[in-house]
């Protein structure tokens, strides 16, 4: 695991996982009401095979997208 952190650490790393359109797909499956407001579900899908990228959901926040 620390092997991994060191790799993910590099600048070049940092580029190649950076949670943008380079790096993923996003696609709009829901929303929901949480008890800080209403957020955003996307679907984020590797465009490339690497270790560091992950596949998955996230939550963003409607009022202020973090």
């Amino acid at each position: 695991m620390l092997q991994s952190e060191k790799e993910a650490a590099t600048a070049e790393n940092q580029r190649a996982v950076a949670l943008n359109g380079d790096n993923y797909r996003f696609s709009l499956v829901g929303q929901e009401k949480t008890p800080s407001g209403s957020a955003y579900i996307l679907s984020v899908e590797p465009r490339t095979q690497n270790k560091l990228l992950y596949r998955g959901r996230i939550w963003v926040d409607a009022t202020d997208f973090a």
